[in-house]
């Protein structure tokens, strides 16, 4: 009798670790799947301006971010992974601007974006 409720306990304890590794996996696959943030998409289009030579500058927001961009690709030696990733970790702290993009060659602010 004491050793059928042990396996059952046993059982119910793999069944547990299943159902979590399951879930586990299921939210580790969503994380992937879904997609990029604000945040990670303008830290692209910061990849592409640090790139450019004369991007076109219409007022002080383009101008620090054109400067600030430059900064930290020369901060990270060319290393685009390291630069995406600081420059992400900076607009989630709200220390740069966002809502950039690189269309056709040029820089794009705001709602053209």
């Amino acid at each position: 009798m004491r050793k059928q409720r042990a396996s059952k306990i046993e059982a119910l304890w793999w069944f547990l670790a299943a159902v979590l590794l399951l879930w586990w996996i299921s939210v580790e696959a969503e994380a992937v799947t879904t997609q990029p943030g604000e945040c990670s998409l303008t830290a692209m289009a910061a990849l592409q301006v640090a790139k450019m030579e004369r991007p076109r500058i219409e007022d002080r927001t383009d101008l620090l971010f054109v400067q600030f961009t430059r900064f930290i690709w020369h901060r990270a030696r060319g290393d685009e992974n390291k630069f995406l990733r600081w420059y992400r970790i900076a607009c989630e702290h709200r220390r740069v601007p966002r809502y950039y993009r690189v269309v056709n060659g040029e820089m794009v602010r705001g709602n053209g974006a």
